[in-house]
């Protein structure tokens, strides 16, 4: 094959691998759905749900956004959807509690805290675990920011 047509094949599959990673064709991006700003607290057994990650699945409304969360020492959250604690689309929301694993860690570094994580994960019972079991609800909504402390048992 020559030298030019090598090029050419170049230029066409490098085109390619653009438009595939950029999505050419008909793809369009979503419109940002409006968040409002909502915040609260977790306790564990009375005490300060720290190093938690939230997921909040929206429970019956028509969004397919999962806005996240996770606690400091204290147990606080702000939500966040597309920026750190811009909030959620207004709607209830069933959470889902997991240990927060800074997702910033080499893999190593994860299999090395894998048994330190699985014995935080100990203290979360497994219903608030799960979207289909956790008894914890939310309301997010304007003028409702606070959501107030929720407990897990």
């Amino acid at each position: 094959m020559s030298g030019f047509m090598r090029g050419g094949l170049r230029a066409i599959l490098g085109a390619a691998v653009v438009c595939v990673a950029l999505g050419c064709g008909g793809s369009k991006v979503e419109p940002q759905v409006a968040v409002v700003p909502a915040k609260g607290r977790v306790t564990i057994k009375g005490q300060p749900g720290a190093n938690l990650a939230l997921a909040f699945i929206p429970a019956g409304h028509g969004t397919n956004l999962r806005p996240q969360a996770n606690t400091g020492a204290d147990g606080a959250f702000e939500i966040t959807t597309y920026k750190t604690g811009d909030g959620g689309p207004e709607g209830e929301y069933k959470v889902v509690v997991s240990v927060a694993v800074d997702p910033t860690l080499s893999d190593s570094k994860k299999e090395e805290l894998a048994g330190k994580l699985a014995a935080e994960a100990k203290r979360i019972p497994a219903a608030y675990q799960r979207a289909d079991t956790t008894p914890l609800t939310v309301k997010i909504g304007k003028g409702k920011p606070d959501l107030g402390v929720l407990e897990i048992k």
